[in-house]
């Protein structure tokens, strides 16, 4: 009997909003050989292998649960290890880079010159995209001419420290570019990255997809200067609600140089608005949001250049005017490097809600600080900036980091989508069942799994959060018992006809399927053959099968057989045996067939598999037909001798009817019998009669043929 289970989900969709929280950028990776980790109750130093070099631009990335994946200066790509992925050792890397010849370096004063996005169609692979500079500067332009290509890095190489794609690595996809670089969620699953021309006051927004990067950007004007290089060497920012930008340039070559400006984005569309100039000193070099979009932070070269700043601007005000005269210094005169630097310091928001930047040097004039804003939604001084917030030991050459890095952004998370799933546990088949989780990247159930399936033993509820870049799904299935089990028997074979006979289910609730196309719960069987059913409920289902079978092998050796007395015995038996039965007479012969000769009871036994068939006959002589006669005298005198007249019948006849009469001469009727055994004694109602002739009738019918035999006669009484 062959059983068959199916298993049917049902689903039920709901939709509501979800916090989503990223713990990517929890570890930031920069010059020289430093580092910071988030990951603890506050921000520790760690190591790096990122060298200080011409190549200001870092960038890293963690994994969800904020553990380091990778990171880069441009010119390496380091593994979690701190090991060169194994394709960034070669020279093909090196020589790979679009601006990578004699007259170019990569990302060259450039502190956003490098950014790590997701590939949003594969969670283990990320894009690398960097900013290579020519060398020296353009001629009539004063700045340097920025390239845009990328890479892409898979994690699942290299024994899951990860190295760069055959056929991935520096895709050139711009040029004539300022340095500043950065990343934007869009409104539709996608992310808009961020670049700027060096000549004009164009924004070019890229649109990355789950398709990719689409290499044709999206275009908008929104700026001052138009001159040529006026947007040469800056940097970016983007509010974390998406719908500000902020730009500088500290190109000091220009007059009026430009400052620092601010405007209007659309995460729709990637297009930028409604700029407005902040500040046209040209000296400005960082900027960055407070959380709650309220606040921008730019530091800049004070008047006594290299003297430093940090101010800040009120962006809610209702007018451009009101927002520049807004601008209120955090602390001034802070060195944020060696006069030799020749940098302002670098500014980033943090994953702990503050804002973290490069700080005062000491008395060597290198930088061993990490400032922080500890309160950046705050107006003025009350923001409480703290300069020496993050100490780094040993740092020589030209201090600290010139650049903290860029931030990796991801899609915004959609509205989680509910199910409920209603899941059946058969019964049949109920050991186990197991649960799969909607597609992702990352999930977490209810039991404490974080894979992608389960597999349960009993009913109830189970959960589990399934996210990905573009769906944050929270299933619902209840395991229920649903017991369809059933048996329709053991194979039956009978050795006589049973039919009609009917196989019957009882399985409340459920739907019939036999063989026949029958949906009863019940089937007559009328023939011998192989029935089946399948029943079903909820998703459930059970089948069963039964062989139904009769053996015919019924035996008729033909009633009891007389022969006559005078004819020879010659009768053929013969038996009942279908193929793969046997059979036995009753002399001991296996054959299907007997001759019988001689009178006697003959028998024969048909087995046929479970059953057992016999039958007999007998064989027997008989007169067929019998000789008869009537004496002529008889003498009832009492001696003993020929007292009785009756008939004289030939021995061993069967007389089947007879009846006598016998008359006197008178006519009257003077005796009477039913039974060729008795005999008239010559009496008639006990007084014997006088000595003469009587008439005689007799009529029988006799021997194994009922011969008919009738005779009229007359007999003479004698004493």
């Amino acid at each position: 009997m062959k059983k068959v289970l199916q298993l049917t989900i049902i689903f039920f969709l709901f939709l509501t909003p979800v916090l989503h929280a990223q713990k990517e950028n929890n570890v930031w990776m920069f010059p020289p050989y430093y580092g910071l980790d988030f990951n603890g109750p506050a921000p520790t130093a760690i190591t790096s292998k990122v060298p200080w070099v011409a190549i200001n631009a870092v960038a890293s990335v963690c994994d969800v649960n904020g553990q380091l994946l990778f990171y880069t200066n441009t010119d390496t790509i380091w593994d979690r290890k701190g090991n060169p992925m194994p394709t960034c050792t070669t020279s093909a890397w090196r020589k790979g880079y679009p601006a990578a010849d004699d007259t170019t370096v990569l990302s060259y004063n450039a502190p956003q010159g490098v950014i790590i996005l997701p590939v949003l169609n594969n969670p283990q692979q990320y894009y690398v995209f960097v900013m290579s500079g020519s060398s020296a500067f353009i001629s009539g332009s004063g700045g340097w001419d920025f390239r845009l290509n990328y890479s892409i890095v898979d994690m699942s190489l290299n024994g899951g420290l990860g190295d760069v794609v055959s056929g991935k690595a520096h895709v050139h996809l711009d040029s004539a570019l300022d340095c500043a670089m950065a990343a934007v969620p869009g409104d539709n699953c996608n992310i808009w990255l961020l670049v700027h021309s060096r000549t004009s006051t164009t924004f070019k927004a890229y649109d990355i997809t789950a398709s990719g990067v689409n290499t044709t950007p999206v275009l908008s004007n929104a700026g001052t200067f138009t001159s040529l290089g006026s947007y040469s060497n800056g940097e970016m920012a983007v509010s974390p609600n998406r719908k500000k930008i902020a730009l500088t340039d500290q190109n000091i070559l220009f007059n009026p140089p430009l400052g620092a400006e601010m405007c209007d984005f659309d995460p729709a569309t990637g297009k930028a608005s409604n700029a407005i100039m902040l500040d046209t000193l040209g000296l400005d070099q960082s900027v960055c949001f407070s959380p709650d979009n309220t606040k921008l932070y730019v530091s800049q070269y004070g008047p006594t250049y290299p003297n430093s700043a940090l101010v800040q601007y009120d962006i809610t005000l209702s007018t451009p005017a009101a927002i520049v005269a807004s601008q209120v210094p955090i602390i001034d005169s802070f060195d944020l490097c060696a006069p030799a630097c020749g940098a302002a310091g670098e500014i980033r928001a943090g994953p702990d809600g503050k804002i973290y930047c490069t700080a005062n040097a000491d008395s060597t004039g290198m930088s061993q600080y990490i400032g922080c804003i500890n309160s950046p939604n705050l107006r003025g001084t009350a923001c409480n900036y703290v300069n020496n917030a993050i100490y780094f030991p040993a740092v020589s050459y030209m201090g600290l980091a010139q650049s903290l890095g860029t931030n990796f952004v991801k899609p915004l998370p959609p509205d989680t989508l509910y199910k409920l799933t209603d899941t059946s546990m058969c019964i049949p088949g109920a050991g186990q069942i197991t649960l799969h989780a909607p597609a992702g990247y990352n999930w977490l159930w209810n039991t404490g799994s974080i894979d992608s399936v389960i597999t349960v033993r009993n009913g109830g509820k189970y959960f589990v959060r399934s996210v990905s870049y573009c769906t944050v799904t929270v299933d619902t299935f209840v395991v229920k018992y649903n017991d369809v089990s059933f048996d329709l028997g053991n194979d039956t074979t009978f050795c006589m006809p049973p039919f009609p006979y009917v196989l019957r289910v009882s399985v409340p609730g459920v739907d019939y399927r036999w063989q026949s196309g029958s949906r009863d719960s019940f089937y007559t069987v009328t023939k011998t053959g192989h029935y089946s059913v399948t029943v079903s409920r909820d998703g459930c289902e059970d089948s069963a099968a039964v062989n139904i079978a009769y053996i015919d092998a019924k035996q008729d050796l033909g009633t009891d057989t007389i022969i006559c007395a005078d004819q020879p015995i010659q009768l053929s038996l013969q038996a009942n045996v279908p193929d793969g039965a046997t059979a036995i007479w009753s002399n001991g012969s296996y054959n299907t067939s007997l001759m019988v000769e001689d009178t006697g009871r003959y028998w024969v036994m048909v087995t046929d598999g479970p059953c057992l068939f016999s039958d007999s006959i007998s064989v027997s002589k008989q007169l067929c037909e019998c000789a008869f006669n009537m004496p002529s005298v008889f003498s009832p005198n009492g001696d003993g001798k020929n007292d009785l007249f009756r008939p004289i019948i030939q021995p061993g006849c069967n007389v089947s009817r007879f009846m006598l009469k016998i008359y006197n001469r008178w006519g009257q009727m003077v005796w009477m019998s039913y039974s060729p055994s008795e005999g008239w004694d010559g009496t008639f109602q006990g007084v014997p009669q006088e000595i003469g002739d009587y008439m005689y009738l007799v009529e029988l019918t006799a021997g194994t043929k009922d011969k008919q035999i009738f005779r009229k006669g007359d007999v003479t009484l004698v004493r």
